[in-house]
């Protein structure tokens, strides 16, 4: 838990190396100084989550210098925070820190999901986020709006392929990356038509 620091001499510094070699032609003091060690550890969670490391400083030392840490999140992940044990510590990254003691870090990393949003046909409307984010965390949710153009109406939302909801709002857990579709169609005199035969018994989207 020591590590030597130097010789002094009546307050005078002598030397940091550990051997010193000194002509003695009077009675002297000479003093040995060592000061208390502390030393920084990390790892990465889950380990393909991405990686740490030290970019200032050296893992091994005097107690009380500075030493910065960076995490570099793998693809498909980003940094969440350094744990400590239990505890979230800091979430800065790249982080300063002094070391006063022995650290023991965790970088802690989550996987991100993409939403890739788009109109089907372009020319039939917008589809926006009113709640959330297109990328980010997976797991979080997203609040999506379709807005239909004039002469066209709204008509559900497919998701990876499959028809999901045909209301103009929809939220979604993202768990992985989606493509979400707001489907349009154009209103004809023939949909007009569809229309009014569904009002008699008939089906206005299935045909």
């Amino acid at each position: 838990g020591y590590v030597f620091v130097r010789w002094t001499r009546d307050g005078a510094v002598l030397s940091d190396s550990s051997v010193l070699s000194v002509q003695v032609s009077e009675p002297m003091e000479l003093v040995a100084e060592f000061g208390v060690t502390a030393t920084i550890a990390w790892r990465s969670e889950p380990a393909a989550g991405g990686s740490a490391a030290l970019t200032v400083g050296s893992p091994s030392g005097l107690a009380g210098r500075a030493v910065t840490i960076t995490a570099t999140p793998a693809s498909g992940h980003a940094f969440l925070h350094w744990l400590e044990g239990e505890t979230v510590v800091s979430t800065e990254n790249p982080w300063t820190l002094t070391l006063g003691s022995d650290r023991n870090l965790v970088a802690v990393f989550g996987a991100t999901a993409r939403l890739e949003l788009q109109a089907s046909p372009p020319a039939g409307g917008t589809v926006r986020v009113v709640a959330g984010e297109l990328d980010g965390l997976a797991g979080r949710t997203v609040r999506l709006l379709a807005s239909a153009s004039a002469g066209y109406l709204h008509s559900g939302w497919i998701v990876d392929g499959a028809p999901v909801a045909v209301s103009d709002t929809i939220s979604i857990v993202v768990t992985r990356s989606m493509q979400v579709t707001g489907r349009f169609l154009a209103v004809t005199p023939a949909f007009i038509d569809r229309a009014a035969r569904h009002l008699r018994g008939g089906s206005l989207l299935s045909e």
